[in-house]
């Protein structure tokens, strides 16, 4: 065989092995566009993802490949971010680019409650007018305002606030304020408890009839806890009577569907018969008192706002007589 033969034999080979790796590199590219195009049209069962936070089924609902559309709802019980509702029921069979709507709880805004407590009821109604949220302006309205005598205050001091300080709030809603005064008209209303005007506490919330109560020195209990699908009323003080010295209460009450960040809780113990009782919230050392007696105790009803994780403990006669950790099933 010629060299030039020769030659042309391995130039032939070598055109060959390019054909073929060239033809491989092109069958390689083809399946995986194939792989990538099957996949953006896959078939899926839908999940349920209602109830768990957007931003943890992300990624997974980008890797089923759906199109999808958020609508925001909010409802104060619920903490942000979480889904309500999603169009596509779970177990349904769903394909690449099919449509998902999935409803979120979330608002334009969510407002920080400050502490107005120490501060004079002037400046609390001017600051809630005008209250600076990434640089937008919000407000709050005045609610209810009652009033305790107080000497050792300032008249017109804000000793209590509903929702209270670090709360969560939405624009445009109440918060509720006690008042000290040294109004004679109010000395002799304290001074005989049982001509207290009851009647400008209902629909109080609880926490501020029973910092009112408290500070006055009065005896008083919950004698009744009325169940609502209200949340707009939960907490609130719906009736009052003055009975064997001590006054009792009807509260309002909303069970929720889960313990969030911030919400009311109802606690009914039979703890009797105890005297000289109180209840306190407590976290890391601090120490809030939501309710006083020293009168007869049989069973204890409360209503009492949380925000957070908090501690309750009972005490009577200075022993702790009952206490639960409550904890949000869900973070803030």
């Amino acid at each position: 065989m010629t060299e030039a033969k020769k030659e042309s034999i391995k130039l032939i080979v070598r055109y060959g092995l390019l054909f073929v790796i060239a033809a491989a590199l092109f069958l390689l590219m083809a399946l995986t566009v194939f792989a990538l195009r099957t996949e953006s049209a896959g078939v899926w069962t839908m999940p349920n993802v209602s109830g768990s936070y957007y931003i943890d089924v992300h990624n997974e609902l980008s890797r089923m490949n759906l199109r999808v559309e958020i609508d925001r709802e909010y409802f104060p019980d619920r903490p942000q971010g979480i889904i309500l509702t999603q169009s596509v029921l779970p177990g349904e069979v769903v394909r690449g680019r099919d449509k998902l709507v999935l409803t979120v709880n979330s608002y334009k805004a969510i407002l920080d409650v400050p502490d107005f407590k120490g501060t004079p009821l002037t400046a609390a109604l001017s600051s809630i007018k005008q209250m600076v949220q990434e640089d937008q302006v919000f407000s709050l309205q005045p609610g209810i305002v009652s009033y305790v005598y107080d000497e050792s205050m300032a008249d017109g001091t804000v000793i209590d606030q509903f929702p209270p300080a670090n709360a969560r709030a939405m624009p445009d809603s109440t918060i509720d304020f006690l008042v000290s005064s040294r109004k004679d008209e109010v000395k002799r209303a304290f001074a005989n408890r049982s001509s207290i005007n009851v009647e400008q506490l209902k629909n109080v919330r609880i926490d501020v009839v029973s910092s009112l109560f408290m500070k006055a020195g009065v005896d008083y209990q919950i004698v009744k806890i009325n169940e609502t699908n209200d949340e707009a009323k939960s907490g609130q003080v719906s009736n009052i009577e003055y009975k064997n010295n001590q006054f009792e209460l009807t509260v309002d009450y909303r069970k929720p569907t889960k313990r969030f960040f911030e919400g009311f809780e109802s606690i009914t113990k039979d703890i009797g018969p105890s005297q000289n009782c109180e209840a306190v919230l407590m976290n890391d050392g601090d120490e809030r008192l939501i309710w006083k007696s020293s009168g007869m105790v049989e069973e204890l009803k409360l209503v009492f706002f949380r925000v957070g994780e908090r501690q309750l403990q009972v005490r009577c006669g200075g022993d702790i007589v009952y206490k639960k950790n409550l904890r949000p099933d869900f973070p803030g």
